[in-house]
């Protein structure tokens, strides 16, 4: 945690500074931002983006299922009139 707060903030204070702050040596910052993220945090990163679609496709759902349902609505007399001039 303390590793990703001196990479978020390196534009504001030197990379030196904060790792001394922290108590930490540069060796093993700079060792730790060279490193490939591991399997879980990829598949953590893969759930976060699929759980971020979640709203959308929701939203979507409604807007199709909310013009369905007006366009039913605006041709619901004239399918009755249609319907109901059929022989049966």
């Amino acid at each position: 945690m303390q590793y990703q707060f001196i990479q978020n903030h390196q534009s504001e204070f030197r990379t030196e500074e904060m790792c001394e702050c922290f108590d930490l040596g540069r060796s093993s910052y700079y060792s730790w931002s060279r490193r490939k993220p591991c399997a879980r945090a990829l598949e953590d990163k893969s759930y976060k983006e699929r759980i971020r679609m979640i709203p959308i496709a929701c939203h979507l759902i409604y807007l199709i299922y909310s013009a369905t349902k007006r366009h039913q609505q605006s041709h619901k007399p004239r399918a009755n009139s249609l319907f109901q001039s059929f022989p049966f």
